[in-house]
């Protein structure tokens, strides 16, 4: 699924991923990959600022762009994703992040990525899959928002639930305030998925997760 900006990194493993998350720009929906970061010194302590790479290797290496496709046409789309796999073959990647996305991955990238891409989606699933679920949640009058993040399957907002979280609302609250309150729920959220996954704390059977939380 997959809501709007692509973030991909990671060869190392690490739990303290969360502080390299780097978006890319929410008002595009152009994808950027963000290639694997050094390892920190294993002696670092987790309150310790991470451990510099040497000046051979900048901490922040450019980006590879991929842009939108300029059509919707099925070629554009598969061309696209040709695009994507190249760099992550080529940055030795192997987790991707579809964080406001707002393009479908194809059935077929998804069979074959689905175990290392975790979707974050704007809703307390499986209530309001799909596009727009603030707006649709604010229709339907519900006292609940959340977010969601999962492994991104072939069925759209369905793959293996890794970690849910919800904020109460009221009547009082607009479609905006919903959006401003469900922001903090997505950044937390996917931290946690990430640090889960990065930490291999995850079993996935049946479309389920086991999760071994800190």
């Amino acid at each position: 699924k997959n809501n709007s900006n692509l973030i991909t990194n990671a060869n190392n493993k690490n739990p303290s991923f969360d502080d390299s998350l780097r978006m890319a720009d929410s008002t595009t929906g152009e994808s950027i990959l963000t290639p694997p970061r050094p390892s920190s010194s294993p002696s670092s302590s987790p309150l310790s600022p991470p451990t510099p790479p040497p000046s051979s290797a900048p901490m922040h290496a450019s980006h590879p762009h991929i842009p939108k496709p300029s059509d919707e046409s099925v070629a554009a789309k598969l061309t696209q994703e040709s695009e994507i796999e190249a760099v992550l073959k080529d940055l030795k990647i192997d987790t991707l992040v579809l964080a406001r996305y707002m393009q479908v991955l194809s059935p077929e990238f998804c069979r074959r990525h689905w175990e290392h891409t975790i979707n974050i989606h704007h809703s307390f699933l499986p209530a309001f899959e799909g596009a727009r679920p603030y707006h649709r949640a604010h229709a339907r009058g519900v006292k609940i928002i959340g977010a969601t993040a999962h492994f991104a399957t072939p069925e759209l907002d369905a793959g293996p639930i890794i970690d849910q979280g919800v904020a109460r609302i009221s009547h009082r609250d607009s479609v905006e305030d919903m959006i401003r309150k469900g922001r903090d729920l997505e950044r937390m959220v996917l931290a946690n998925a990430l640090r889960w996954h990065l930490g291999d704390r995850i079993l996935v059977h049946n479309n389920k997760t086991i999760v071994f939380a800190d």
